[in-house]
C-alpha cells in the first residue's frame, strides 16, 4: 500500500468534524439565518466522506425549496389567500426540507451505522 492509496486522515474526516458540520448545516440558518447554513454547507463540501452528489443535494434542496415555496406563497397572496398562514409555510416548509437533507447527510457520516469495512485477503 503506498501513501496515496491510504486514506487521508485529516480533521475533515474526524467523526467530530462529521457531527458538527451536519449539526451547523441543520441548525445553523436558524441560529444565523443564511450565513449559519452557507458556513455548515462548507463544511459539508469540505469532507471527502459524502460523495459529490450528497454535496450537491445539501446545496440545492433548500434553496430551491425556499424559492418555490416563496413563488407559491405570493401567487396565493395575489389571488386573496391570507398572509399569516403563507408566511408560517415560507418560514417553515425551507427548514423542514433542510433537515430532511440534514437526516440524510447524518446517514451517510458513518456515526449511524459504521461504513462497512472491505474484506482482507
Amino acid at each position: 500500500m503506498t501513501a496515496l492509496d491510504r486514506p487521508r486522515n485529516t480533521f475533515s474526516t474526524a467523526r467530530w468534524y462529521r457531527i458538527l458540520a451536519v449539526l451547523v448545516f441543520a441548525l445553523g440558518g436558524a441560529i444565523v439565518p443564511v450565513i449559519g447554513w452557507l458556513v455548515g454547507l462548507v463544511m459539508v463540501w469540505l469532507s471527502p466522506v459524502w460523495t459529490r452528489r450528497e454535496k450537491w443535494w445539501a446545496t440545492g434542496v433548500a434553496p430551491i425549496v425556499t424559492i418555490v415555496v416563496f413563488i407559491v406563497a405570493v401567487i396565493l397572496h395575489g389571488a386573496g389567500v391570507d398572509e399569516a398562514p403563507l408566511a408560517v409555510v415560507v418560514a417553515v416548509v425551507p427548514i423542514v426540507a433542510n433537515l430532511v437533507v440534514s437526516v440524510g447527510l447524518w446517514r451517510g457520516t458513518g456515526v449511524i451505522v459504521p461504513p462497512e469495512e472491505p474484506e482482507r485477503r
